[in-house]
């Protein structure tokens, strides 16, 4: 099982490589694999992307939004 600093280095990694995404954001996880998603993206669709991408990461069992 992941530690939460890992699950956070997977989802910023997982994002930031993602085309559909151009975030300024502050990607968060707290404990047992639930990460938190705060920031900012230009469009619905982004938002969306983000949450896709972070979902698709191992170890990720749910996703918030600040």
């Amino acid at each position: 099982m992941k530690t939460d600093s890992e699950l956070k280095k997977d989802v910023i990694r997982r994002t930031y490589v993602e085309p559909d995404i151009i975030c300024n954001g502050d990607w968060c996880c707290r404990q047992d694999g639930v990460v938190t998603l705060s920031g900012y993206v230009d469009s619905y669709h982004e938002k969306l992307a983000a949450e896709r991408a972070a979902q698709g990461v191992f170890g990720v069992k749910a996703v918030c939004r600040n």
